[in-house]
């Protein structure tokens, strides 16, 4: 058996990760016969946001790199609480974990926020 670092398709040179497939074929091979993608769109939707950056993504579009520099440099900022006259920290569905908790309990107005 000899072991390749490429794609094991023919037309296709990226490295290898897993059953002898690159990241793009393996999705396609996950999807099925019946999707129409290609691994070209499957790689753009799945690459690095950054200009000239093929890594794929690790977290909000960015690759590890773009993610971490993003990080450490505040261009990442917090989100705050969609109610208005609140600027508490995001928790979830666009609210603060206090509006979030009042949503929940069924606050229309903090349901309405939360929308």
């Amino acid at each position: 058996m000899i072991v390749t670092s490429t794609c094991t398709r023919p037309e296709c040179s990226a490295p290898m990760r897993r059953d002898g497939l690159c990241f793009p074929h393996l999705i396609l091979a996950a999807q099925g016969p019946t999707e129409p993608s290609t691994p070209a769109t499957i790689a753009s939707k799945y690459s690095c946001g950054e200009s000239e950056c093929t890594e794929e993504v690790h977290a909000k579009g960015l690759c590890k790199a773009h993610y971490e520099a993003a990080r450490r440099t505040g261009a990442l900022v917090a989100k705050t609480c969609n109610m208005d006259g609140c600027d508490d920290a995001h928790s979830a569905r666009g609210l603060c974990a206090r509006h979030y908790m009042q949503a929940r309990r069924g606050n229309r107005e903090a349901q309405a926020a939360a929308a």
